[in-house]
């Protein structure tokens, strides 16, 4: 498998963190679902990455990996948006602050 910077070279926008300041390349999200199985946005940021512990909920940062997730997995809207409402309501009733 390749590791996270081949994927941030597909797009360059990858490169970034998926929250400033977090460590987390929005690589990280795409790698995830293609070569770790994560299936849902709770899967990526709990199982995957440390962000649920360390940062607060963040709606944008949850609608960009939403997108990822639909693009990756070919989810249609209805079910991205679905996937948005229970991660951020079990993102800020989990979140230990």
């Amino acid at each position: 498998a390749p590791d996270v910077t081949a994927i941030a070279q597909e797009m360059p926008e990858l490169l970034e963190e998926v929250i400033p300041l977090s460590d987390v390349l929005r690589a990280e999200i795409v790698y995830a679902i293609r070569y770790e199985m994560a299936r849902r946005p709770m899967d990526f940021l709990r199982r995957r990455t440390p962000l649920c512990l360390t940062h607060s909920p963040q709606a944008e940062a949850l609608r960009y990996i939403c997108s990822v997730f639909q693009k990756q997995l070919d989810w249609d809207v209805r079910r991205s948006e679905n996937e948005y409402t229970l991660a951020l309501n079990e993102w800020t009733q989990h979140h230990p602050f």
